[in-house]
């Protein structure tokens, strides 16, 4: 059972994003499911790498698109902001799992579910829903 699911509240409307998105949901349910059934060590590394650096991409294209659009300065810095938070987060989960695979756990996956979901409806659908915010 998946522990993220796509629907149609996380739709922002924007094609390549909402195809990201979906991805980064993909991606965080592999890692639930790879722990969920005791994965070994290497397909769990390459799971976390893989996300990591997809979340890198990801949020690489959303910034892109920000600056594009002559997005808001300040909105577009707290967003950023937002971006580097969770991939900081997720190079130490990186180093963890490298050493103690056991290192993912429970509230780990929570925070991961929550900061997407939260991100996704509060930050992204809040920024991409209203054109005022921009220059």
């Amino acid at each position: 059972m998946a522990i993220l699911n796509w629907n149609n509240q996380l739709v922002l409307g924007i094609e390549s994003v909402d195809k990201q998105h979906k991805h980064l949901i993909d991606l965080t349910n592999q890692l639930d499911e790879a722990v969920a059934i005791g994965a070994d060590r290497d397909t769990i590394i390459k799971i976390v790498n893989g996300l990591i650096d997809y979340t890198v991409y990801h949020f690489q294209h959303e910034d892109q698109l920000m600056s594009e659009a002559n997005f808001n300065p300040t909105m577009h810095a707290i967003h950023k902001a937002e971006h580097e938070e969770f991939v900081a987060k997720m190079m130490v989960v990186q180093l963890e799992v490298q050493a103690d695979v056991n290192a993912i756990s429970v509230d780990l996956m929570d925070y991961m579910v929550n900061w997407l979901y939260h991100h996704i409806l509060n930050t992204d659908k809040k920024n991409g829903a209203q054109p005022d915010q921009r220059h």
